[in-house]
Order: structure tokens, then sequence, then C-alpha cells
């Protein structure tokens, strides 16, 4: 029961327009309907934390709700963000999208530290299919593909800033197995194994023509592998990115006008 209503009353209870301050602090300012805060009102909590808006049948549905952390405009249940609606922390940060018991669920977007996230959300977090912008000290650029918990979590490509892209599967962020990698700089693309954010194995290939297949460490051919160039080619140990240890050396005669001809000398060590 209220302990203090003024206002307009119907047959004893509050109907129209009135203001009630309840015994545990809160307060009520707005429409009534048979006893029941009902159109549009206000209810506050505290100074800082209350919900303006449209009630029914007492309780709040749509409207503005301000707490400690920010303001949430849209539509609520049980005085929680759930249907649609907006977040605006004072950070600075926003969701735009679908809420369900307080939790963005459904289609959101995230902006937060100049990324942008968007996609599907299930308890509070990017789970689905997402397309994100990352801002510059995130090493911009974009990500599409799926998400999980809040993290790239299946097939997806990531384009980086200066146009090098990514692409293969990710588990929790990192992309890890078989992947690509296309590098803007010189056109190089690598295929191959993904570990712990370098590749382990690969083939390097620049202008449809293969420079390199074999293991990498370090963005460096690094353990066995072959290497092909104009006169011939190369299979063995590679250190850093250095021909050094066991392998064979072949080389093919090459004529006046570059081209090979017959012939081939094999060095062994």
């Amino acid at each position: 029961m209220p302990s203090l209503y003024s206002g307009e009353l119907k047959h004893g209870v509050p109907h129209g327009e009135g203001v009630c301050k309840f015994a545990d602090g809160t307060s009520y300012s707005g429409e009534w309907k048979n006893g029941k805060q009902d159109g549009i009102g206000r209810f506050s909590w505290s100074k800082n934390v209350r919900f303006e808006g449209i009630f029914t049948n007492g309780k709040p549905t749509k409207g503005k709700m301000f707490t400690l952390d920010g303001m949430y405009e849209g539509e609520v249940q049980d005085c929680l963000p759930h249907g649609k609606g907006t977040m605006k922390w004072k950070s600075g940060d926003s969701l735009a999208g679908e809420w369900k018991g307080g939790q963005p669920t459904g289609f959101g977007e995230l902006s937060t530290h100049g990324c942008c996230f968007k996609g599907q959300w299930q308890d509070g977090r990017l789970h689905g299919p997402a397309d994100v912008k990352f801002a510059a000290e995130h090493g911009g650029g974009t990500f599409v593909g799926e998400y999980a918990g809040g993290h790239a979590h299946g097939s997806g490509r990531r384009v980086f800033e200066n146009g090098s892209t990514l692409q293969g599967t990710w588990q929790n962020g990192r992309c890890v197995g078989a992947c690509i990698a296309n590098f803007s700089e010189d056109d190089t693309t690598v295929t191959g194994n993904f570990e712990g954010g370098n590749f382990t194995r690969g083939s390097v290939n620049r202008k449809q023509q293969c420079l390199y297949d074999g293991d990498i460490a370090q963005g460096e051919p690094h353990g066995r592998g072959r290497q092909p160039f104009r006169s011939g080619v190369y299979e063995g140990d590679f250190v850093r990115g250095v021909r050094m240890g066991q392998g064979m050396l072949s080389l093919t005669s090459v004529g006046s006008n570059g081209a090979p001809e017959d012939g081939t000398r094999r060095y062994a060590g």
C-alpha cells in the first residue's frame, strides 16, 4: 500500500493524475487507472535511478531507464531491458538491438572504443554470424564470420587496415588450423597451417609462382622445406630463412634467353 498519495481518485483508488511516495522510499508520478500506474509516468528508485515512459497495468513497458552507468531507451519487462532498445553507457559505449531479461539477445550492434560489433547476441555476448569493424588502435580493418561466447569462433575472414587478409577457422579469437593469408604489400599468399598466431607449415606463392613450401616459424622458412628459384630448386633444412643443414640442391641449366634447358645437376649435403 502507498504511504502517501496525492492526486485524482475514482471509487477510492488512484485514477487520473497523481503522485505516490511508497514506504520503501520509491515514488511514482503520472497517470493512474483503477489503482495502478497506467499511461505516462515516472518511477524513481533514487535521485539518479529512475524510469520515465509508458506504464501498463502497473508495470513499465516502454521508455527511458536511467541508471548509475548510463541510460537505456526502449521496451522493458520487470524493469529490465526486454524487446527492442538502445543502451548508452557513460563511457560512451552503446548497444542497440534486441534484449531479453536485461541482456542483449538476438540481433544487436555494439559500439565501443571506436570498434563496432554487429550480429547475433546470446546471453549478453556476440554469438553467431557477425560483422566487426576494428578501430586503428585495435589493428583496424574488419572481421566477417562466426562468433561464439564473444570471440571469433568458426569460419571467418579478417581484413587488416593495410588490405592484408587472413581467412580460415577461428577458435576463441585466434585463427587455427588450415588458413590462407594474403599480404597486400607484395601480393604474397601463404596457404597452410596456422597455430599460436603464426604459420607452422605452408606454401608461399607470389603471382601464381611458388616461392617456398614447407615448415615455417615466425614468418620464415624454418625446418624442412622446398624452395624453387630461377635456375633450380633446393629441398632440405632451413634455419630462420636460410638454407642450412642437410639438403639437396638441383640446378637446371639456363640458356641465353633465361629459359631452362635440358640437363640437371644435383648436389647433396
